[in-house]
């Protein structure tokens, strides 16, 4: 990485760095009508029983519809249900409407790495101001801070790391810069762009305590997906034994050369359980045998590796 205040695009060794109608209808025919004869009421004898009850005994158990109109109580049941029936009809509407009005959020799945050096001395406030200015500029612009690391081993005091998570890559390389913008103990950075492949499943931001290790792998491109799944296969084994927490394999995306490279980020508890899990130890756990193959195998279709450990910020820590 170079130190100018300019922002330079990665070369290829930077891992060195880092209705239907209606019929009318006919007129009615005049018809003449002959009247019947009037009828005249029969009697009625005592035998016959009493008569049926008044029409106001009837209506006395009726109560009034909407056009006046007198309903029977064994109607009034039907009739509330079916009020409540259109009120929640009414109300389903007027959600989905609410919902059509608010905007849907774009899945974040594109990851900017930025490698960043500071001023002298400077990466306290640096850190400071990513995690609250640059934060806030960053979600601002529709993106997330997944991240952010001070080097330790492998990479100098002035030098760190700045993980942003963006819904495609045209917005990550656009407003990836926003996380350092106005932040004047930041004197250079540089940016790579990559995928998730087995992991991580969603932009859950890693968390501590613990030693991060940012491991760079190249691989040819006819062997990536094998990697991939050997170190999908051996990872839980790996995890179990040794207390390590793997947070994401990524994979770059938007380079001209003709190898891949990948990306693992590693939560170790501390450097004395990275130093037992390496394969090449003779004298491994022998409960993490399986995965420990499965990691020889994938450091046969490994072209090259570089690793350098780093400290999580405390407050993204937290």
């Amino acid at each position: 990485m170079n130190d100018n205040e300019n922002e330079k695009k990665p070369e290829d060794n930077r891992a060195a760095v880092m209705p239907p109608a209606v019929e009318p209808v006919p007129e009615a025919t005049a018809v003449a009508v002959t009247p019947k004869p009037e009828e005249k009421p029969k009697p009625v004898h005592e035998s016959a029983g009493k008569p049926e009850a008044p029409a106001e005994d009837f209506n006395a158990e009726a109560e009034a519809g909407e056009d006046g109109a007198m309903l029977p109580a064994a109607d009034r049941a039907n009739s509330a249900n079916g009020e409540a029936a259109g009120a929640n009809d009414a109300n389903k509407s007027a959600a989905a409407a609410d919902r059509k009005r608010i905007p849907e959020t774009k899945p974040l799945r594109i990851y900017e790495y930025r490698f960043i050096r500071v001023r002298q001395n400077a990466w306290n406030s640096v850190e400071a101001d990513v995690l609250f200015r640059g934060n806030a500029a960053v979600e601002n612009e529709g993106g997330q801070l997944y991240g952010l690391w001070a080097g330790q081993i492998g990479l100098s005091a002035n030098q760190g790391v700045i993980v942003t998570v963006w819904p495609n890559l045209d917005t990550a390389r656009k407003s990836g810069k926003v996380a350092t913008v106005g932040i004047n103990g930041i004197v250079a950075a540089e940016a790579m762009y990559f995928e998730p492949t087995v992991r991580p499943l969603d932009p859950t931001p890693p968390e501590g305590p613990g030693i991060f290790a940012h491991r760079i792998f190249d691989v040819r491109k006819e062997d990536s997906d094998h990697f991939v799944q050997l170190s999908d296969d051996a990872w839980p084994q790996f995890e179990g034994v040794f207390g390590t927490r793997i947070f994401a394999l990524w994979r770059e995306i938007s380079h001209g050369r003709q190898t891949e490279r990948l990306l693992l980020l590693t939560r170790y508890p501390d450097y004395a359980a990275w130093e037992k899990s390496r394969f090449w130890r003779p004298d491994t756990d022998p409960n993490a045998a399986d995965a420990m193959q499965r990691l020889r195998e994938r450091r046969e279709i490994t072209i090259d590796t570089v690793v350098y450990t780093t400290r999580l910020a405390e407050s993204a820590a937290n």
